[in-house]
């Protein structure tokens, strides 16, 4: 596989494109004429999608970092970033086994 081919040992998932519930595509990640990705900031769907792809990698036996970016929607409580805006941190719905879990 690539990984051992390459001697891959850490990745980074550097753009992290979400889809935003009821925002047009055209304009979902805030910048008008950048595209959405297909990760969903629910918090599930968003735990599927990240838990997939650890999965994967260590299906290729190799031990590999992985560096990636998981969002959430401010709530406005203990962050800088304003109430319904994207920010990136886990969100507050995964426990901290999940969150190792895909270490």
């Amino acid at each position: 596989t690539f990984a051992h081919e390459w001697q891959v040992d850490y990745l980074k998932v550097d753009f992290c494109g979400v889809e935003m519930p009821g925002t047009p595509p055209e304009n979902c990640t805030g910048v008008v004429g950048r595209s959405c990705g297909t990760v969903p900031v629910e918090s599930a769907g968003q735990y599927a999608h990240w838990s997939a792809l650890s999965t994967a990698l260590n299906k290729t036996g190799r031990p590999i970092y992985l560096d990636l970016c998981p969002h959430a929607i401010a709530d406005g409580v203990g962050t800088e970033v304003p109430k319904g805006k994207l920010m990136y941190a886990p969100p507050k719905e995964w426990t901290l086994s999940q969150r190792r879990a895909l270490a």
